[in-house]
């Protein structure tokens, strides 16, 4: 037996033979809800009342675009919180708080365009309305 191994030491020392280096992991994926990439703009929208707002991923902003509240925004977006649904807590130049809440949970606009999630939409402290989210 230990002549066997001394024999594959010999041979792997005389043929040079190195052992294969590691794999590389794979690079990690990117954030997403619903198939929604968070490292991309995400555009959410409603009608009653008529909204939209993107949100740049970091160092991007939110830009909120309503019809009861005009245009408010955010220069610097905090990234998202939450494991199975993305939450961006903000103080926009107004001094308003808005919060966008993206769920995993299918949505049809009333255009009947479908979307992959969910958003829910507060500012002013307030729940604002639901909406329509993705990228």
């Amino acid at each position: 037996m230990r002549t066997i191994a001394l024999a594959l030491l010999a041979a792997t020392l005389v043929c040079g033979c190195k052992p294969a280096p590691p794999a590389s992991p794979p690079p990690p994926a990117a954030p997403t809800v619903a198939g929604v990439d968070l490292t991309q703009p995400v555009k959410v929208s409603s009608f009653e009342p008529g909204y939209t707002i993107v949100i740049t991923p970091a160092p991007g902003g939110i830009t909120l675009n309503s019809q009861n509240f005009g245009t408010d925004s955010v220069a610097v977006t905090p990234g998202p919180t939450g494991t199975t649904d993305a939450t961006w807590t903000a103080t926009t130049a107004s001094n308003q708080a808005l919060v966008v809440k993206v769920t995993a949970v299918a949505c049809t606009e009333p255009s009947g365009a479908a979307r992959p999630a969910t958003a829910e939409i507060s500012y002013h402290g307030e729940h604002l309305t639901n909406g329509c989210a993705g990228n």
